[in-house]
């Protein structure tokens, strides 16, 4: 299935493709057919092949997980009035395939993380530790609520404004088609090799076995992802700097990661430090993202607050 501009889904009409084809869904940037002026990302279901129902159930668990975790570093779902009714996500009744969609904030003056890496890595150490302090807090409020993100990657992570050394950065978290109740379970894995755990890529290789019983701490696995993220926007660099997956792969699992003060050498110790706990080996030797915060606030001596000057 496909959407061309002009087509009807629900209350909007789409207007242009935000996102690359192919997977279970597409991103589109749509008006409101009644208001025209008023603008959003709506997220659409794609895929009619022997999964379909499959991907169903993980578009509409996605908007359930954003309805109840409301914070100003995830992106917002908006409502949807269908027949008098409040829904937060719907099947289009108007399109030919009625494929479920739902509707969310467009952040048209920002871009993903991904986009800004080189930019990030030529900016002051201390603006680049606020930023990762904002998207601690964020998915500390996450695992708070009891759910885990489990795909955190820059493409991942939008900024409501592009990076400015005298402005706050504002991540926005999105894309939790791969969150977890904690207490349920991991049900989906995400296919981001390059940010994974060691244990979600040993995971990956079972496919014999479920998620849940293999990943028992998927809120250890959102801690790797951003300690790979942090040494990202560090070096300008991935973790894994490696093409093929199954050398990505072998890396994690051995290991056999470079250390930041070999690409940055005027980083200080204390951020070296929290990096290599971050991304061991084990789940249960690293640190829970509130030691991770504490950390951030009283131990890492070269950015202390406040980081960014006003």
């Amino acid at each position: 299935m496909t959407l061309q501009n002009g087509d009807i889904i629900g209350p909007y009409t789409i207007y242009k493709s935000l996102s690359d084809d192919g997977g279970m869904s597409q991103v589109f940037l749509a008006y409101d057919t009644e208001r025209p002026s008023y603008m959003a990302a709506v997220k659409v279901q794609i895929t009619h092949n022997d999964n379909r129902t499959t991907f169903q159930d993980l578009l509409r668990q996605e908007a359930q997980f954003l309805q109840r975790l409301r914070h100003p570093g995830i992106i917002r779902i908006y409502p949807l009035r269908i027949d008098n009714r409040i829904a937060y996500a719907a099947r289009a009744h108007e399109h030919p395939h009625q494929p479920w969609y739902y509707a969310m904030e467009y952040i048209n003056k920002g871009d993903n993380l991904d986009h800004y890496i080189k930019k990030i890595r030529k900016l002051p150490v201390e603006w680049t530790i606020e930023m990762f302090y904002q998207l601690l807090i964020t998915v500390q409020y996450i695992h708070q609520r009891g759910y885990a993100h489990c795909d955190l990657k820059p493409q991942n992570i939008l900024l409501r404004r592009p990076p400015s050394t005298n402005e706050s950065p504002l991540p926005v978290l999105i894309d939790f088609g791969s969150a977890a109740n904690i207490k349920q379970g991991v049900q989906q894995l995400s296919a981001s090799i390059r940010y994974s755990s060691p244990e979600v890529i040993m995971a990956l290789s079972r496919q014999d076995i479920p998620p849940g019983t293999l990943i028992r701490h998927p809120k250890k696995t959102d801690v790797w992802a951003l300690g790979a993220i942090l040494f990202e926007m560090l070096t300008g660099r991935p973790l894994i700097n490696r093409k093929r997956r199954v050398d990505i792969t072998t890396t994690i699992l051995r290991g056999e990661l470079d250390s930041i003060r070999s690409l940055r050498p005027g980083i200080h110790t204390s951020l070296d430090k929290l990096l290599n706990v971050m991304l061991q080996r084990e789940p249960d030797k690293r640190p829970s993202i509130t030691e991770l915060i504490q950390a951030i606030e009283e131990r890492i001596h070269s950015v202390r607050p406040p980081r960014i000057s006003q």
